[in-house]
């Protein structure tokens, strides 16, 4: 069956037009083994209970039953018959069930469902997408890597043998712009990102996820007319009928919007409006380990006001359901109850929560989990990093490789020492020099100016001063 037949077939079967479906389905089936020059083989009757199943689990996503979208998600995968883009259908179903659960068996079973197609190189349209949707998987596990070359691995495929649809490479590039955002890679991730939106004219749910994240990146290089644009993008991209979770994405990009006009009600109103206050301690885990995304936004407007103890509180719960699982999560989480610690004065909390964060993050390189919100993130990793941190020390150098346009002086990654250095070396002082200036040894002096190039991303003394000095975390003092 080619993906149109299949298209069809579900229209018809939301539609309630159930009647048509199967004959459509045998037809189908049987143009299938006229052009194969032999007759298919496979039951159209279990491409139809298959697909029915995919269509309630789809209506159990977009209404977030997430129990019903288990169900039918596992249904349709016992019975899939061999079939690609009966596959693919499944397989994305199913990673839709493991986004809202975190389950380890839809993991497994999302990928597996999706691999045999993966292969399939002489129907790139199929192998691409199901390539792209791997990638998706492992992201959502937190596997940066492998969904780094699951992606890389589609776009390789759709180079070789171009599909006749655009979608899966689309979904590749936005993947692949997720991964290269959070390493703090902006500009490979802008590229990514600005090829998944050309790429994917009349796809809405790429297109709502790639404007979300443009709007990020315009965040993150402080660019608001970068970020009002992607903002209206987005608003027009998930025009009504919302689906509640775009209800709950669309509320928290405007909630995250008035952060920067000190509005703190629309915050609030955002934080009510889908329980994301204190009622939800009352909830069962189920519904956090559903709502992880939605949590995440919670978690960093939470943080943004300086609401600590509520932060707190939602962290550990979030860490609760994701542990093991999702290890972005876990990492944001734990940074958020780190930084909480800190605000209290609880420096043995933070650093145990720290630890906790880091390890959680370590085998998908995360960066901007840990760095992204209150400036006593940078100061605490700094410390970690001056006590022999290794993971802490190399956040430190991949974050600033490319910092902000318009950053916080105080979220310098420079402790205060190797900025004395620095200072001296823009005056164009010695090794030598600088250290009768600062009663230093001069391989006292060589360690704090390798140190500050690791922090830095700087490969020489000239570089060092010149990324200080555009960040602001190097004043020009009077000679």
């Amino acid at each position: 069956m080619k993906r149109d037949d299949v298209r069809e077939v579900i229209q018809r079967l939301e539609r309630g037009d159930s009647a048509s479906a199967q004959p459509r389905i045998r037809i189908a089936l049987d143009g299938d083994g006229e052009r194969d020059g032999e007759r298919a083989s496979e039951d159209s009757a279990s491409v139809r209970a298959t697909l029915e199943a995919v269509v309630a689990a789809g209506a159990a996503l977009r209404e977030g039953r997430v129990d019903d979208l288990v169900r039918e998600a596992g249904r349709a995968a016992q019975i899939a018959p061999p079939i690609p883009e009966v596959q693919l259908r499944v397989g994305s179903v199913l990673q839709g069930a493991f986004r809202f659960t975190g389950d380890p068996a839809l993991e497994v079973l999302a990928l597996d469902t999706l691999s045999r197609v993966a292969d399939r190189v002489e129907q790139p349209d199929a192998a691409v997408l199901a390539r792209a949707l791997m990638g998706t998987v492992h992201l959502l596990s937190g596997a940066f890597h492998s969904c780094l070359e699951l992606c890389d691995a589609a776009l390789a495929l759709a180079e070789v043998r171009p599909p006749r649809d655009a979608v899966g490479a689309a979904l590749a590039h936005q993947f692949r712009g997720y991964v290269l955002f959070e390493w703090n890679r902006l500009r490979e991730a802008e590229e990514a990102l600005t090829t998944a939106w050309e790429s994917s004219e009349g796809a809405a749910g790429v297109r709502s996820g790639v404007a979300r994240m443009l709007a990020s990146l315009a965040a993150a290089r402080a660019d608001d007319a970068a970020m009002e644009h992607w903002f209206g993008a987005l608003t027009v991209t998930v025009a009504e009928p919302l689906t509640l979770r775009n209800r709950e994405w669309l509320g928290a990009v405007r909630a995250r919007a008035t952060l920067g006009r000190g509005d703190l009600r629309d915050i609030d109103a955002w934080l009510r409006a889908f329980g994301y206050g204190d009622a939800v301690a009352a909830r069962p885990d189920s519904w956090i380990a559903s709502r992880l995304h939605e949590l995440e936004g919670a978690l960093t407007l939470l943080e943004a006001t300086g609401q600590w103890a509520r932060a707190d509180a939602l962290a550990a719960r979030m860490i609760e359901a994701a542990a093991g699982r999702r290890r972005w999560f876990e990492a944001r989480a734990a940074s958020v109850q780190a930084v909480a610690g800190e605000a209290a004065g609880r420096p043995a909390t933070a650093e145990r929560h720290w630890e906790r964060a880091l390890e959680a993050g370590r085998t998908g390189s995360f960066v901007r989990a840990y760095l992204e919100g209150d400036p006593r993130r940078r100061r605490a990793l700094a410390r970690l990093a001056d006590a022999g941190h290794v993971e802490a020390a190399r956040v430190l150098a991949e974050g600033a490789a490319q910092a902000r346009t318009h950053p916080d002086p105080n979220s310098s990654p420079l402790t205060e020492r190797q900025t004395e250095v620095l200072r001296l070396v823009e005056r164009g002082l010695s090794n030598k020099a600088i250290g009768r200036d600062l009663d230093l040894s001069v391989s006292t002096v060589k360690t704090h100016l390798r140190d500050a190039f690791t922090r830095l991303g700087a490969s020489s003394r000239t570089e060092a001063v010149a990324l200080s000095r555009d960040r602001g975390w190097l004043p020009t003092l009077p000679r």
